[in-house]
């Protein structure tokens, strides 16, 4: 959401006798923006996963080895879209 508001101060009747100056306004704006990439729906949540590179363990202590699980991705249930207050 952004708003602004202006005033054109030479057109108030008390700058009807200023012949020098023809365009004289003040004008400000607010907004928030964000970023136009979003935070995933599943960014709350930790994630595990298992590929074959990087767990498989030696848990018997034979020769053989077992597939195991490991975290992919720390969940922020806190993360929120970016957001980026202009004033001027």
């Amino acid at each position: 959401p952004a708003g602004s508001i202006g005033w054109r101060i030479s057109q108030e009747s008390f700058m009807n006798d200023v012949t020098w100056l023809n365009n004289l306004q003040v004008r400000a704006g607010y907004g928030i923006m964000g970023n136009q990439i979003n935070v995933a729906p599943d960014n709350a949540y930790t994630l595990f996963g298992g590929n074959q590179f990087s767990t498989f363990y030696p848990i018997t202590g034979g020769p053989g080895i077992w597939q195991g699980f490991s975290q992919t991705r720390v969940g922020n249930p806190d993360a929120r879209w970016e957001e980026a207050h202009n004033m001027n």
